[in-house]
């Protein structure tokens, strides 16, 4: 929605903190496989909304281009 022209305001700071949220080493195994699955997924969309909208205003895909040459 951010790419076709969407604002978004935050309301209440309820929607920013999350008190559940740990730290890598102490998280499940689990749980870290499945976040880097998540992070495959999100590489292939935002790659998606790139093709569709040709927008890429907070440089997403210049960021893992960056961090793949160090």
């Amino acid at each position: 929605m951010f790419l076709i022209g969407y604002q978004f305001k935050v309301l209440s700071p309820i929607f920013t903190i999350h008190w559940g949220l740990q730290a890598r080493r102490t998280r499940p195994l689990w749980r870290e496989k499945q976040n880097e699955k998540n992070r495959k997924h999100f590489e292939t969309f935002k790659r998606e909304l790139y093709a569709r909208y040709r927008r890429d205003p907070l440089h997403l895909l210049r960021r893992v281009q960056q961090a793949k040459k160090t």
